[in-house]
């Protein structure tokens, strides 16, 4: 169910789609005060990359363990039920491909499917950058820290609300750089890249949410949040 937020003259829902979900043609229907109306949302069928990834058992009983995915999962809960009620965003997302200053490159993208050496195989629910040890990682857009903090499986991380549900995390950070309750620019160092957490390198896991549901950036770093 989308959670409407004011904005202006307008109440606005962004609406999550599940990585999870077939391409196709999905109906939602929108009801207030007797009135009426059906949109229809298309969405095109998910890439089907897979990769294994080099993990020891050591760092994966420590980091992806069934008590170190439900941390995650119950801190994802938490997050969802915040609100804000200020739109910070503006304009285009910061993209780390594009970032001179961080030079990102993706080595795993949202969607894909990763391979444990246990057999053990899930889909992405954010981008897994390579970025050097100790580079500054920027806010993608505007908005205001909720939540900082260190988990077995994100490590250090950093969670900036951007208003109407859109939520950045940022994870396995050597440092944070801001506490919550600060506001941050698009582009201000909330930390710097690391390699805490589920991790065999230096880099940054970008997770972006709306509601408890993880989203594809891609769009935010071409086009940006468009209505």
């Amino acid at each position: 169910t989308p959670t409407f937020y004011e904005d202006g003259d307008y109440v606005r829902a962004l609406v999550p789609l599940h990585t999870e979900l077939a391409g196709g043609v999905y109906k939602i229907t929108v009801s207030t005060k007797g009135a009426e109306e059906t949109f229809e949302l298309t969405l095109e069928e998910r890439s089907t990359l897979s990769r294994t990834y080099d993990a020891g058992s050591e760092l994966i009983n420590r980091a992806r363990s069934a008590a170190a995915m439900t941390e995650y999962e119950n801190l994802r809960e938490v997050i969802s039920k915040t609100k804000s009620t200020t739109k910070y965003f503006s304009g285009k997302f910061v993209d780390y491909r594009e970032s001179t200053s961080i030079g990102g490159i993706i080595l795993l993208g949202y969607g894909h499917t990763r391979t444990l050496a246990t057999g053990d195989t899930y889909r992405m629910d954010g981008v897994d950058f390579m970025i050097y040890q100790g580079t500054d990682v920027p806010a993608l857009n505007n908005g205001m820290v909720i939540a900082t903090g260190q988990s077995a499986y994100l490590g250090n991380y950093v969670i900036v609300d951007h208003g109407l549900g859109l939520r950045t995390w940022y994870c396995h950070l050597s440092e944070i750089s801001v506490s919550a309750g600060d506001t941050v620019k698009s582009a201000q160092a909330v930390g710097k890249s690391g390699s805490t957490g589920f991790t065999t390198g230096s880099g940054v896991y970008l997770i972006c949410t709306i509601g408890n549901t993880a989203i594809s950036p891609y769009t935010l770093w071409s086009d940006g949040v468009v209505y």
